[in-house]
C-alpha cells in the first residue's frame, strides 16, 4: 500500500511539472533546423542592432539572400535618434570620442523600420565586417570596417586639400560591387564628410536594392514583466525576435553589475527546456563570430550560438522587439 502512495505521489509530482512545463511553453524551437543563417563579427563596431535587425528581417521574409547589417547600421546613422545615442555613448565612454568612426550604437526597431521602407541590400553588394582595399597595382586587402571609414575620410579629406589631385594619385580604393576606383574617387570628391558613408552605401546598394516582399511589424517591448511569455508566444508563432541584454553575461552569467554602456543586441533563434535547471533556455544568435572563446561555459556556445538560461535573460533584459 505504501508503495502504492509512493507510485501515486511521484505520478502527480510528475504531472504537475509537466503541467507546469505546458504552461510556460517550452516546447523545442530550434529555427536553424529549417532556416539556417550565417553567424558574422561585428568587430569593433557596436553595430550589433544593425547585424540583429539583419537576421531577424532576413528570417521574417525568409529570403535566403543574406541582408547587409553595414546598410541597416550607416542608414539608421542619420536619424535622430541615432544622434541622441552617440552623444550620450561620447558623455559615458572616455575612450571614444567617435571621431572617424561610422555612427555607433542603436535601437533594432527604428533602425529595421527605417530600412523595410526602402528595401534590402544583399550583403555582397556591401559587406558587414571587412570592406575590400585595392592598391594601384590591383593587390588587394581585407579590411576592418571601422580602419576603413578612417582611411576613407583621410583620402576624402586629401582630395578637397589637392593633396590628391586626380584618380592616377590614389593610393588606393575601396571597392564593392557596384563601385570602382574611378566612381569611388568621384564620390568622395564631391561629397560632404558626414555624408560619405552614406553616400557609398546607397551607391553600392541602390542597384541592387530587394523591396521587401512581406508586411513586416517590429514592435518594441521595455516593461520586463511578462516579458518571457511574450518571448514564448513569438517562437511558438514561428516568429525571432531580438533582446537587449547586458554584455558582461556573456563571459559570467552570474555577473549582474549592468550599465548602459554594456547594453548589446542579440537575436533569439529558439528555445528548448532544461530538466536539470527546470526553466526554459534561449538560444542566443551572438555578433562576435562563431569563435566560442571567452564565453562563460554554461551558455553552451555551439558556433556562435548560446543557450541561455530565462532567470539570466529576464535578470539582464532591457527591451525586445517582436518581429511579424
Amino acid at each position: 500500500m505504501f508503495k502504492l502512495i509512493k507510485s501515486s505521489l511521484a505520478l502527480t509530482v510528475i504531472f504537475i511539472s509537466l503541467s507546469s512545463f505546458a504552461n510556460e511553453d517550452c516546447s523545442s524551437v530550434d529555427f536553424r533546423t529549417n532556416f539556417p543563417l550565417q553567424i558574422r563579427n561585428q568587430k569593433s563596431l557596436a553595430w550589433c542592432f544593425a547585424h540583429s535587425s539583419a537576421d531577424n528581417l532576413q528570417f521574417a521574409e525568409k529570403t535566403p539572400i543574406q541582408i547587409s547589417a553595414a546598410d541597416i547600421a550607416i542608414n539608421y546613422g542619420k536619424s535622430s535618434s541615432s544622434k541622441i545615442i552617440n552623444l550620450f555613448q561620447r558623455w559615458t565612454n572616455q575612450n571614444s570620442n567617435g571621431e572617424d568612426r561610422p555612427s555607433e550604437y542603436g535601437l533594432a526597431k527604428f533602425a529595421s523600420q527605417m530600412i523595410i521602407d526602402q528595401g534590402y541590400c544583399p550583403e555582397s553588394s556591401f559587406p558587414s565586417e571587412d570592406w575590400i582595399r585595392v592598391t594601384p597595382d590591383g593587390e588587394t586587402s581585407s579590411v576592418e570596417i571601422a580602419v576603413a571609414a578612417k582611411e576613407i575620410y583621410a583620402i576624402a579629406a586629401a582630395i578637397k586639400n589637392h593633396r590628391i589631385d586626380g584618380l592616377q594619385q590614389l593610393p588606393y580604393f575601396y571597392q564593392f560591387k557596384n563601385i570602382n576606383a574611378e566612381l569611388f574617387y568621384n564620390l568622395l570628391a564631391k561629397t560632404e564628410k558626414n555624408k560619405i558613408l552614406d553616400e557609398i552605401r546607397k551607391t553600392a546598394c541602390d542597384p541592387d536594392r530587394v523591396p521587401f516582399k512581406s508586411k513586416i511589424g517590429v514592435s518594441m517591448k521595455i516593461t520586463l514583466n511578462g516579458m518571457l511569455t511574450k518571448m514564448n508566444k513569438s517562437l511558438t508563432d514561428g516568429h525571432a525576435l531580438s533582446v537587449d541584454v547586458y554584455s558582461q553575461i556573456f563571459s559570467n552569467i552570474d555577473n549582474n553589475k549592468n550599465k548602459l554602456t554594456n547594453l548589446h543586441t542579440v537575436m533569439v533563434y529558439g528555445r528548448k527546456y532544461d530538466v536539470i535547471r527546470k526553466q526554459c533556455l534561449y538560444l542566443v544568435k551572438n555578433s562576435y563570430s562563431d569563435d566560442c572563446t571567452g564565453y562563460d561555459p554554461r551558455l553552451h556556445c555551439d558556433k556562435g550560438y548560446l543557450w541561455f538560461p530565462g532567470s539570466v535573460l529576464k535578470k539582464n533584459m532591457t527591451s525586445a522587439n517582436f518581429y511579424n
